[in-house]
């Protein structure tokens, strides 16, 4: 269909998931051009998206084992033991097959080897980005230099995404009103990526503890590099947001704090995203996130959360909040190294439980019954139709 790789690439992690790994399939009937990508998530949603985008394609979930030519060894034999078997790819996360039927042969790159991606002609390259955030409530600026991709190697999470920049910036400059207290408090970000800019922002502020975390290994190696030269006290780590959702919460693994910024692009990731903030959030704490207008799964992530008895409030994006955040994402010498929209597309949210009083008199003004409580990584029928 005219797509070339990385536009391939590119659409996929713009309108579905993060791609892993693409090439070409090695044993492909004559006269058909097989292309099998390898996708974080959602391999059905991303099949009908981009089926309904390219009317012509032929696109499916791989079926046969056979087909999966990658070359870890342990994966191949699961893969011939069982025709279900779902390929663990770099990181050991969940990843699906999809095969695409196009006009164009992609040519073959392996998402670990830079060498191989260059001789395939996507040319995948480190860039430093110098910014400054702040200033924070005592008027100091803060220096921050990162290391992010600009080739699809790193995926999407190896660059700087404007709601990580504004949920930073947005913390440095908190009200009191809004009943935030970072120092002294226990933060996690979900899905910090090669920046974590609001992790650095949290540790800016004095909290007890960061923990950064991302659910890609390859992004977590790059966002280590970045908080080693920023802010070496935050921890890093690989989250999986399927275990840590379905896993029962202890007080020592909980946060008062949770942040996210761009972390929702399908509707079961928005579900996993629910699943994990909950079951990591202590009772009286907060959750921050920077939601994009128009991306698949948003309203969903938010309902689910009414129905667990959280009310969200939003923030006011002045013009003062704004332009800091929009000035990484306007530099020229920045261009592949950022990605987003336009900060003004964005809103920021903070979750709080309320008590059942307050739940039932939320739930009569939208004139429903109140739902019941559910545990962290329940679902209740209202979401049986987005599962499915």
């Amino acid at each position: 269909h005219g797509l070339c790789r990385r536009a391939l690439a590119a659409w996929f992690s713009d309108n579905v998931c993060e791609v892993a790994s693409y090439g070409p399939l090695a044993e492909a009937p004559a006269g058909t051009d097989l292309v099998e990508l390898f996708l974080e998530n959602e391999a059905v949603i991303g099949a009908s998206r981009f089926a309904q985008s390219f009317p012509s394609a032929t696109v499916r979930p791989a079926s046969s084992c056979d087909r999966i030519h990658w070359s870890r060894d342990d994966n191949v034999r699961a893969a011939a033991a069982d025709s279900n078997y779902v390929p663990h790819i770099a990181d050991h996360k969940e990843h699906c097959v999809l095969q695409v039927a196009g006009q164009q042969t992609l040519q073959s790159e392996s998402a670990e080897d830079d060498d191989e991606a260059r001789e395939a002609g996507d040319e995948v390259s480190e860039g430093i980005l110098e910014l400054q955030l702040g200033p924070d409530r005592t008027g100091d600026m803060i220096p921050v230099s990162l290391v992010l991709r600009s080739g699809s190697s790193g995926g999407t999470g190896a660059r700087l995404w404007s709601g990580g920049t504004l949920l930073a910036e947005w913390l440095l400059r908190a009200d009191p009103s809004v009943g935030l207290i970072v120092k002294g408090a226990d933060v996690l970000e979900l899905g910090a990526g090669a920046a974590a800019l609001p992790s650095i922002a949290a540790m800016r502020l004095g909290a007890r503890r960061v923990l950064a975390t991302d659910t890609v290994q390859q992004v977590v190696s790059l966002m280590r590099r970045n908080l080693a030269a920023n802010a070496k006290t935050v921890d890093v780590e690989v989250k999986d947001w399927l275990a840590a959702g379905r896993r029962r919460p202890r007080e020592e693994d909980q946060f008062d704090i949770v942040l996210f910024a761009d972390g929702i692009y399908t509707e079961r990731g928005a579900l996993l995203l629910a699943d994990a903030a909950m079951s990591l959030l202590r009772p009286a704490g907060a959750l921050i996130g920077a939601l994009p207008d128009l991306r698949a799964g948003i309203s969903s992530f938010e309902e689910d959360l009414r129905a667990r008895g959280f009310a969200a409030s939003e923030v006011p994006l002045d013009k003062e909040l704004v332009n800091a955040a929009s000035r990484p994402h306007l530099d020229m010498k920045a261009a592949g190294l950022v990605a987003g929209g336009s900060v003004e597309g964005y809103r920021l949210l903070i979750w709080r439980r309320v008590d059942e009083e307050q739940q039932n008199l939320m739930m009569r003004r939208r004139g429903k019954a109140r739902a019941p409580r559910r545990g962290p990584g329940s679902r209740g029928a209202a979401h049986g139709p987005q599962q499915q």
